[in-house]
């Protein structure tokens, strides 16, 4: 169940021309996507201005859209951004309504489940049993593709789309994959159904076992694809590290110093939810490691797989190609495209993050050409929420902690008396456990369930950033953007601008720097590359949440010698308090509408209360 998307990425080019659908059908597309844009826009725009910044302690509650689609009909596609396939045939999310589970124990959800899955498997294979396999080929995504865009549940095809639908054989005999974010808050599966089958589904009122107990279908979403766009970048400016930690725009004083407590991160685990990341790099100094991959190389659109976790520390080095099994199954364990290690390098590298000592880990869920899909982000969401849960509290570590002045260029030399020139291996792991972040520097157009995933990693208690986008629009008719459950960031420049390309609106939580952007690369172990795009930006407040969680104080003295635990900041806190202590109007041509709130990191200063106050 692939719902292709591609993320922002500042550095590629458009994708190769997919192959499953005619350009007949790609230009009807476009006209019937074109009327859908105006129509999301409005409902976007009235819900956001309500909710988004109204209700900060809320929002990462809600599992679902405002205006979710119809119960039981094909969820509205995603926008059209290229003429290229926008649509992987046959191939569909199938999200459950989980509202009235609470008295449901888990195992007879399961079972539940199962049931479903094991009743929709048969069907499938009896409608494809049914089908002429002989009839001569015929052009049958237009019908088709006219059913799935309609609310009609009608199960009437013609031999002509039976014939063609042969072609997809192989595809109809994949499993079909539950997957469940966090005790069943975001609850569904994922894979190919031929349109009778389809139909069969959206035309059922419930799932269940027999017994009294029902599990209702919320909706149906088909899959689409997006593609990623190529931005112009300029001259190198050293300036991103710099900007985060003044309040002041930047001068010939400024532009080159980091301000920051060198404590930050540590105790922190950052997971890149991307393309990979090169673990080997210097930059990482041993704190960066494989998670999980859910997206195969060279079969993106095929691919079905539940995701592998490879461990810790898996992968070869970037020049070659480890020959173990691990690799047979087209799971690579490199990031081959580059942009997962940039974003990892703005998080916690040491020449280039914002905070310095994060733990990193890569969710792979982007191949190398940066596509990937919304089954293969919901696989590794699903994943992080398990890992996040299983992790320990190891001791805390008793290194002081004092403000340290660095350059911000990507040489890595500090001024001076730089105490992480001495401990280079330092992977916080005698710090105790402070918090997670999740990084999304990626996109496609607005999806339910990609935003209902995202909530679900926040209900767990992970704190999600996410890439505005690159499409000089309003952010809200796109996902994740649109979630309310994350921190969505657009890109400021050097100049104090919002970045030409960069999305605005309501959804957009605050800015962060994203031109001419130098971080880690791919292809050597010192290797920097300079990009453009929110997905630049995103990574830098990431960063910032890692290092705010690493600082906050968990005990605390009353004013009358006792000593009590803090509770750990929630996302919905953690939201409000980055925006609150953000800069305020610090930038120029900033839409009204949109949050004139630029990142900022404290200046070092180890007095953070301004911060941390309700």
């Amino acid at each position: 169940m692939k719902l292709l998307i591609l993320i922002y990425l500042a550095s590629l080019a458009t994708a190769a021309t997919s192959t499953y659908i005619p350009l007949q059908l790609q230009q009807q597309q476009h006209q019937q996507y074109q009327q859908y844009q105006q129509h999301e826009k409005q409902q976007h725009y009235q819900n956001h201005n309500q909710q988004k910044h109204q209700q900060p302690h809320q929002h990462y509650q809600q599992i679902q859209r405002q205006s979710p689609a119809p119960l039981l009909t094909v969820a509205r596609p995603p926008k059209y951004y290229t003429d290229e396939d926008p649509l992987v045939a046959h191939s569909y999310i199938v999200v459950f309504n989980t509202s009235a589970l609470e008295t449901i124990p888990a195992n007879e959800i399961n079972n539940m489940v199962q049931a479903h899955l094991t009743w929709v498997t048969c069907a499938r294979e009896l409608h494809m049993a049914s089908l002429d396999m002989t009839s001569p080929h015929s052009n049958h995504e237009d019908d088709f593709q006219q059913q799935l865009l309609s609310s009609s549940s009608s199960s009437s095809y013609s031999s002509s789309s039976s014939s063609s639908l042969s072609s997809y054989r192989h595809m109809f005999t994949k499993p079909l994959r539950p997957f469940s974010i966090h005790n069943n808050t975001f609850l569904g599966y994922t894979g190919y159904l031929p349109p009778e089958t389809l139909a069969m589904v959206r035309s059922s009122t419930t799932v269940g076992d027999g017994g009294n107990q029902k599990l209702p279908i919320l909706y149906i979403e088909p899959n689409a694809r997006v593609f990623a766009s190529k931005l112009v970048t300029q001259t190198y400016a050293p300036w991103g590290l710099a900007r985060i930690s003044n309040r002041e725009q930047l001068t010939a004083s400024t532009f080159s110093k980091y301000r920051y407590d060198d404590r930050g991160g540590a105790g922190v685990t950052a997971y890149v939810v991307d393309s990979g990341i090169y673990v080997e790099h210097d930059d990482f100094e041993g704190r960066a490691e494989w998670g999980v991959v859910t997206v195969e190389e060279g079969n993106n659109d095929n691919n079905d797989n539940n995701g592998h976790d490879g461990g810790r520390n898996k992968g070869a080095s970037e020049g070659s190609f480890d020959e173990s099994p691990k690799y047979s199954s087209g799971l690579v364990y490199q990031d081959l495209n580059g942009h997962g290690t940039h974003c990892a390098g703005i998080i916690a590298g040491k020449s280039y993050g914002v905070a310095k000592k994060t733990r990193l880990v890569a969710v792979k869920v982007l191949a190398a050409d940066g596509s990937g899909s919304i089954e293969s982000v919901l696989r590794g969401l699903e994943w992080v929420v398990n890992d996040h849960a299983n992790q320990t509290a190891p001791a805390p570590s008793p290194s002081p902690a004092f403000v340290k002045f660095t350059k911000a260029s990507g040489d890595g030399n500090n001024d001076s008396n730089d105490s992480n020139d001495n401990n280079n291996n330092n992977n916080n792991n005698n710090s105790r456990e402070r918090g997670s972040i999740v990084n999304l520097s990626l996109g496609c157009g607005y999806s339910p369930s990609l935003n209902a995933a995202v909530a679900a990693v926040a209900a767990a208690g992970l704190h999600a950033v996410v890439s505005a986008g690159n499409d000089n629009d309003d952010a809200c008719g796109y996902s994740p953007a649109s979630s309310q459950a994350a921190l969505t960031v657009g890109a400021s420049t050097f100049e104090d601008t919002r970045a030409w390309f960069s999305n605005e609106g309501s959804c957009v939580d605050l800015f962060a720097p994203g031109t001419d952007v130098w971080s880690d690369f791919i292809g050597a172990p010192d290797a920097a590359a300079r990009r453009s795009g929110t997905s630049m930006a995103a990574p830098y407040v990431g960063g910032l949440m890692a290092y705010f969680l690493a600082l906050q104080p968990l005990e605390e003295d009353d004013g009358n010698g006792n000593v009590r635990t803090v509770v750990p900041v929630t996302p919905a806190q953690m939201r409000e308090n980055v925006r609150r202590f953000a800069t305020h109007n610090a930038l120029y041509g900033v839409a009204n509408g949109t949050s004139n709130l630029l990142a900022y990191n404290g200046g070092g200063m180890r007095d953070l209360d301004d911060f941390w106050r309700e």
